[in-house]
């Protein structure tokens, strides 16, 4: 009798989802694998051996990477995450003194730029709302690690327009702004840079 024996390596499955793909440059379904070789028996898996450094794989590309590539946010928690921040510190901003008539009209036609028509007033009241006693300035700082310098740019200057369109913006407007640059890791020399050119254009 003919006995084929030997040995296999087998892949287990330990979580699937979606991930950036390194490779693609976008969301992809991916599997996180586990490898184990097994000593078979006529090609059955009959004794586990050795295992191995687990690993994700990508289901578009079938690229290979080191389980950290799972750290990183999709495109999908990426956006929810700039809104969720963006949020915040128009909150914060906003609620460092009394609005006058027309400010929260102007402050939502800012926002809408960035959060899109789907941010109505009665989000922008609760968000006011939200952050006149204190505010929990922590998701700043969780985004600040995803974005490059020039998100971050961006961010800020959509801020400085903001605070530039109320009727009366105040030192405490400009304090709360530096306490956004400062969650975000800008210094202030350049949130200063950022403001000088906002107020040059809103002048324009």
């Amino acid at each position: 009798m003919l006995l084929v024996l030997g040995v296999r390596h087998l892949h287990a499955v330990v979580t699937s989802g979606r991930f950036h793909c390194p490779a693609c440059g976008g969301d992809r379904p991916h599997r996180l694998l586990r490898p184990r070789a097994w000593f078979h028996l006529f090609w059955l898996p009959v004794v586990p051996l050795r295992g191995g450094a687990p690993f994700v794989e990508c289901g578009a590309c079938r690229g290979r990477f080191l389980p950290g590539a799972l750290t990183v946010p999709t495109a999908e928690l990426l956006a929810e995450l700039l809104s969720r921040a963006l949020r915040t510190a128009a909150g914060h901003l906003l609620a460092a003194a009394p609005l006058a008539p027309g400010d929260l009209r102007r402050a939502l036609t800012v926002l809408q730029r960035s959060q899109g028509p789907g941010y109505t007033r009665e989000m922008l009241v609760a968000d006011l709302a939200a952050h006149r006693e204190a505010s929990d300035l922590a998701v700043l700082e969780d985004l600040s690690g995803h974005l490059q310098a020039l998100g971050k740019e961006r961010l800020l200057r959509g801020l400085a327009d903001l605070v530039l369109t109320l009727a009366h913006p105040s030192d405490a407007h400009w304090r709360r702004l530096a306490d956004v640059a400062a969650g975000l890791g800008v210094t202030q020399a350049h949130l200063r840079a950022i403001v000088a050119d906002a107020t040059a254009g809103a002048r324009e």
